[in-house]
């Protein structure tokens, strides 16, 4: 027992004895590069940083290193290590307003270009999702309200060109955030949230609820917007989603015949009519009796009361 305290003594000793004290590095650090940089050298200043990482420096020192190398890096056209650098800038803190704003300008202008395939990787193959992924980080990050929008804008478009509905919601959801509200972005994502909502829908599987909120996105937007752009396509959503609704219980009631559950099918009829049934009210005044399922299932309740 005493040799093992004595061994494990020492080894703590000579763990000690061998430990680094590891020093950030500061402001005045980065004086000659500082100095480079004000001179326009941005050669000399990139070298001067290329040897040093943004966890090499105190928090206050952090977005000096970054904006610095991330800039430099962008004048002499060295994009990826520009791109990395200032999307590091967007999230330290001390940075002053006027310069998130530059920076989050150069990386929207990266990220179309990566889009639109004025960058190539390798000078050969287009990468759209570079130019994405630099969209999203703008999406949560960026300071000026028009420039996020738009990021948010361009990234949702693209998920609703690819049919990715469920990634394409939540970026037009905070297109209605307030914060946008007078940039002109409120109809198009209320209309495109609500298609969303519908198109996500699966042909005879999707429930009753994940139906029902379709239909009351789209009448939330044709209650906001009596006038919309999109007033027509949304009308013709909400009365499909009515119809939608209509037909699982026409469908439940036509299963409940062949199993001869006489209450079951007479119950799920007037409900696909739109009729009151044992206590349920919610589909009176939804589904009117114009509606040609409501008018097959009134056919079928006739026929099958007698």
């Amino acid at each position: 027992m005493k040799f093992s305290l004595i061994t494990l003594c020492l080894i703590a000793s000579l763990t000690s004895s061998c430990a680094t004290t590891y020093l950030q590095l500061n402001s005045a650090q980065l004086q000659p590069a500082t100095e480079a940089y004000a001179a326009q050298d941005y050669e000399l200043c990139r070298d001067l940083l290329s040897d040093l990482d943004t966890d090499d420096f105190i928090i206050g020192a952090k977005h000096e290193y970054a904006l610095m190398r991330g800039m430099s890096a962008h004048y002499i056209g060295h994009t990826v290590e520009s791109i990395n650098q200032l999307s590091d800038y967007l999230v330290l803190p001390g940075a002053a307003p006027a310069q998130m704003r530059v920076v989050e300008k150069i990386l929207l202008d990266y990220a179309n270009q990566y889009i639109d395939g004025e960058i190539k990787s390798f000078l050969i193959f287009r990468t759209p999702s570079n130019g994405y992924r630099i969209l999203e980080d703008l999406a949560i990050l960026a300071s000026d309200a028009e420039l996020q929008a738009h990021a948010i804008a361009r990234v949702a478009e693209d998920y609703f060109s690819n049919r990715r509905y469920e990634l394409a919601v939540p970026y037009y959801s905070m297109l209605l955030n307030p914060r946008f509200q007078a940039l002109g972005w409120e109809d198009r994502a209320s209309y495109r949230f609500a298609e969303c909502r519908y198109m996500m829908l699966i042909p005879e599987k999707s429930d009753e609820q994940s139906i029902l909120f379709a239909l009351k996105s789209a009448q939330s937007y044709l209650a906001v917007f009596p006038a919309g752009a999109n007033r027509v396509d949304m009308l013709a959503i909400a009365d499909d989603c009515v119809t939608k609704i209509a037909q699982l219980h026409l469908t439940i009631a036509e299963y409940y015949v062949t199993i001869d559950n006489q209450p079951g099918a007479e119950h799920h009829f007037k409900l696909a009519s739109g009729q009151e049934s044992q206590g349920d009210t919610s589909k009176a005044g939804l589904i009117p009796s114009s509606n040609p399922v409501a008018q097959i299932a009134m056919q079928h309740l006739t026929e099958y009361a007698e």
